[in-house]
This record gives C-alpha cells, sequence and structure tokens, in this order.
C-alpha cells in the first residue's frame, strides 16, 4: 500500500528534535564535520558501509538524512540548499524496527496498551 502524506505525531517529534540538535550545535563542531555532500556520503559508505535510510526535511533550508550499515553504524547528516552536510551525531547498535501497516496499531512488549 502506498505511503499517504500524513504526518505522524512521531515524525513531527523527530523533525522537532533534530532542529533542535541542529540549532544547538557550536559553530566549530560544526565547521569540523562537514564538507560537500558527494564527498561525505562517499566517505561514510567508504568507511563504514552506510548507506541513507531515511530523509526529511527540516524547515525550509535543511534535509536530513539518516545513514546506517547493516553492522549497525548509523550517521544522521544535514544538508543545507547550498550541498554542504555536517554530520550531526553518529553512534552504533542501530536496530530496524518493523512499523505497523496503516490502520493498525503497534503491539507493545513492555507490557502497556
Amino acid at each position: 500500500m502506498a505511503r499517504t502524506s500524513k504526518i505522524t505525531t512521531f515524525e513531527r517529534v523527530i523533525a522537532v528534535a533534530l532542529a533542535s540538535l541542529l540549532a544547538t550545535l557550536p559553530a566549530a563542531a560544526q565547521t569540523r564535520s562537514c564538507a560537500g555532500r558527494a564527498e561525505v556520503i562517499a566517505w561514510l559508505e567508504e568507511r563504514f558501509g552506510e548507506r541513507p535510510i531515511g530523509v526529511g526535511v527540516v524547515g525550509d533550508h535543511t534535509i536530513v538524512e539518516l545513514h546506517a550499515s547493516e553492522t549497525g553504524t548509523w550517521t544522521i547528516l544535514a544538508t543545507s540548499l547550498t550541498g554542504q552536510s555536517c554530520m550531526v551525531s553518529s553512534g552504533h547498535s542501530w536496530t530496524p524496527i518493523e512499523t505497523p501497516h496503516e490502520g493498525t496499531t503497534a503491539s507493545r512488549t513492555d507490557g502497556g496498551g
């Protein structure tokens, strides 16, 4: 079934969290981890085997991408309209979760409803 253009509450929370994170990063940290998008993506692929698995838009000027590898490493990139990409965050132990199909609810394993 095709995905609709509805934005879920979860997606909104993630977008706000990422926007807040981007706004609070020190300028020096942004400068050290930024380069042209093609260069950053090639480096992530060669060094960690990471490939894009998700993308979103923050405001009118920033594209956010999530890259992950089969070994569990992950990186969040923020790319400006000029093509400059900055690594916002990275880590390990990325585990994809199965999302419920449209019209169903997710089952919880913690006993909650």
